[in-house]
This record gives structure tokens, C-alpha cells and sequence, in this order.
């Protein structure tokens, strides 16, 4: 691959052009809604089946229970990119990603995985306490990635868990 097509594809992938995708179908309203950044960098469409595989093992749940009683969505459809440790974010795509789903989270309980996509939604509160936003009732809590070191400490996981476990015993099974 040469350099040019190189920058075409970085180019490519930072225009973040499909802002289509729908929300969860009213029908699952009484599901949780789970927020995360971008998808892998394979760009899998499991929407955070790997984030949530570690909320499960934290919540002490199978993967397709906690599948089955949540929706998930990403704020962007492709992988932004490397930035150091992390992955890139683009904080302005981000805002106008949240503002457009934003309508369609009204009287929905969701869950913002990291603080990016929280301040995307311009979530300040506390972790792990729901709060009444812009007609959802939203909490927040770190992203579940393998860097983060909030869950290097058992007492964030078992917190972690604990929180999840809660959330999710207002929804039915499926």
C-alpha cells in the first residue's frame, strides 16, 4: 500500500459520514440503552459485544442475558483511529452524534460508557447514579476497555457490578 492510498483511507474513515443509523425500536423501551464510543478496529457489527463481555464478567451475568436486556449503540459507526494508548476522538463529531440521538433516548434508561461519550451528551455527574437528562433517565460509568485503569482494582469491578446488576433488574429477561 503506498502512501497516497494510505491517507485516502485515514481520510476516509475521519469524514464519520453514516450518522443514520436508528436508535433502538420503541418496542424494547423498556431495555437499557448502553452508549459506547466506535466500534474495533476490525469494525465488527456486534455493537459492543466486546465492552459489554466484560461488563457481564464484572456484573457476575452471562453475555447473551446482559445482551438480551440491553440495546446497544455507538456514537460513531467506524473505528476513528489511533491516538497513543487510546483510540482518537473527535469531541465536535462527538456533540453533533449525541444531539441527533438524543430524541430518541426520551424516557429511556441508558448507560454512557466513558467519560468522552458522557461529555458528548454534556453528562457531568457522578458515576454509577442515574440522573433525569434531557428526558432519559442517564447514568454514566468508565469505559469498560481493557486500558482503562479504573477496573484494575477488584472494589471498582465488584462496584461496577453491583451497579449493573441494579440497573438491569428493572428489565425482563428475554
Amino acid at each position: 500500500m503506498n502512501r497516497t492510498t494510505s491517507r485516502r483511507r485515514k481520510r476516509a474513515r475521519m469524514r464519520w459520514t453514516d450518522f443514520r443509523k436508528p436508535l433502538p425500536a420503541a418496542e424494547t423501551a423498556d431495555r437499557i440503552v448502553l452508549i459506547g464510543q466506535a466500534p474495533n478496529r476490525i469494525g465488527r457489527d456486534d455493537v459492543l459485544v466486546r465492552a459489554c463481555a466484560r461488563l457481564a464478567l464484572f456484573a457476575d451475568l452471562r453475555l447473551d442475558d446482559l445482551l438480551g436486556r440491553t440495546d446497544r449503540v455507538n456514537l460513531f459507526l467506524v473505528f476513528p483511529g489511533k491516538n497513543g494508548k487510546g483510540d482518537s476522538f473527535n469531541d465536535k463529531l462527538a456533540r453533533s452524534r449525541a444531539r441527533r440521538m438524543t430524541p430518541g433516548l426520551f424516557d429511556r434508561r441508558v448507560i454512557l460508557l466513558g467519560r468522552r461519550v458522557a461529555r458528548a451528551f454534556d453528562f457531568r455527574e457522578s458515576v454509577f447514579t442515574f440522573h433525569l437528562h434531557h428526558g432519559a433517565d442517564i447514568a454514566m460509568m468508565p469505559h469498560p476497555s481493557g486500558i482503562n485503569p479504573f477496573y484494575n482494582d477488584s472494589a471498582n469491578r465488584r462496584r461496577a457490578g453491583k451497579f449493573l446488576r441494579s440497573a438491569l433488574s428493572s428489565t425482563r429477561a428475554p
